[in-house]
């Protein structure tokens, strides 16, 4: 627990976090090789969230994460809940808004020939 790094408030452990902290998918919408998706689907890249004050100043591994335990650290034990970090949302339908991003949008298009453009570049 001797570290030169801050201590951390609270320490958040034993949860599935996902950092969304990886490349892109391809053109073609694939995970990128390095984003923990295989063939069971995706899964977690982290486990543990430190906070200090207002701020997150790790998330990784719980091993990773002694460094700023202190005797002053609040352990929460997230019990398996799922946690995006840093992702401030009041009300959202994320399940719909995934299922938008496979439909070609046309919202707004002007004309016929926009709505078919935009389907034959999808």
């Amino acid at each position: 627990m001797c570290s030169s790094l801050p201590s951390a408030d609270v320490l958040f452990t034993g949860g599935k976090v996902y950092t969304f902290n990886w490349p892109d998918p391809d053109a073609d919408g694939r995970p990128s090789a390095s984003a923990p998706h295989g063939a069971t689907g995706w899964q977690p890249d982290a486990d543990t969230i430190a906070v200090r004050g207002d701020r997150i100043i790790f998330v990784g591994l719980r091993t990773d994460a002694e460094v700023y335990l202190s005797r002053n650290t609040r352990v929460i034990d997230l019990h398996g809940a799922t946690v995006v970090p840093g992702l401030i949302e009041s009300h959202a339908h994320l399940a719909n808004y995934g299922a938008s991003l496979e439909r070609v949008n046309l919202v707004g298009v002007p004309t016929e020939e926009e709505a078919v453009a935009r389907v034959v570049a999808r």
